[in-house]
């Protein structure tokens, strides 16, 4: 079974760039971040996930959205998704992807992706 490759995202992989003055961890990204990325097909992305930490002093909102892609696109922790719609913007790739490719049914489904976004 094929499905359709209907989408497409930016993918900013991440590398680590070292320290800097203070001795703080810095993160690189190829290619950089001014430019488009790396080009994507993806079936698709869920509805995203919202919430507000109730914490005094805090206006923030964690949003988080599972992408569908097919089973060789397998991005690294850390690294960074630009969604051109629905959730739209930059997400972070969190964890390991979840690999649904080892069913009984002689078919690959792909990963499932989970990214999150931190606003404020």
């Amino acid at each position: 079974m094929n499905l359709p490759l209907r989408h497409t995202l930016s993918h900013h992989r991440h590398r680590d760039g070292g320290t800097d003055s203070h001795g703080n961890p810095v993160s690189l990204y190829t290619p950089p971040l001014d430019e488009t990325g790396i080009a994507v097909r993806v079936y698709g992305w869920g509805p995203a996930r919202s919430s507000e930490p109730d914490l005094d002093g805090h206006t923030r909102v964690i949003t988080e959205v599972e992408v569908y892609a097919p089973a060789q696109f397998h991005p690294s922790p850390a690294d960074l998704i630009d969604l051109p719609s629905g959730p739209a913007g930059r997400f972070e790739v969190i964890g390991v992807a979840a690999d649904a490719n080892h069913g009984p049914f002689d078919w690959t489904p792909g990963n499932v992706i989970t990214l999150r976004k931190v606003d404020g």
